[in-house]
């Protein structure tokens, strides 16, 4: 069919204006979620809703000294174990260990090459049980365990 009449054009809107908010000197515009809406694809948490999530997983940092002393192994022979007693953890925990090492590049070095002794490490309630299969650490280490609960 024929085309109607144009009907009444409202006013032309700013090109530069993005949902309401004109951009700064430098063509910045800043938006908060505010000004995004929700939609079927995109739903947002609640302040509440995103601590509650937060809170479901919590980082804990211990710290233990592992001797190089032999009265504090199991055994003179391999497999070594050593107990570390570890304030606060418990034996349900998995802990991500590491070396804390010392300053002195020399003294750092060997406690590198002591600690690639060491070849598992298990929580108990309270400890931490160092095993080493074959060589046991020849300077004592500081050590740190990340638990991610």
């Amino acid at each position: 069919g024929v085309q109607g009449p144009t009907g009444p054009q409202g006013p032309k809107g700013d090109p530069a204006v993005i949902s309401g908010k004109t951009p700064d000197a430098g063509g910045a515009i800043s938006l908060t979620a505010d000004d995004i809406p929700e939609t079927d694809g995109r739903k947002f948490v609640s302040p509440g809703e995103k601590n509650d999530w937060n809170r479901k997983a919590s980082t804990i940092l211990f710290m233990g000294y592992l001797s190089q002393d032999p009265e504090n192994w199991s055994s003179n022979a391999p497999p070594f174990i050593q107990e570390v007693p570890v304030q606060g953890i418990v034996e349900h925990m998995a802990p991500i260990a590491d070396i804390i090492l010392s300053e002195d590049p020399e003294t750092a070095r060997t406690e590198m090459e002591s600690w690639m002794m060491v070849s598992s490490i298990t929580t108990g309630d309270g400890v931490v049980k160092v095993c080493c299969l074959d060589e046991k650490p020849t300077v004592p280490l500081n050590i740190q365990l990340k638990v991610v609960e």
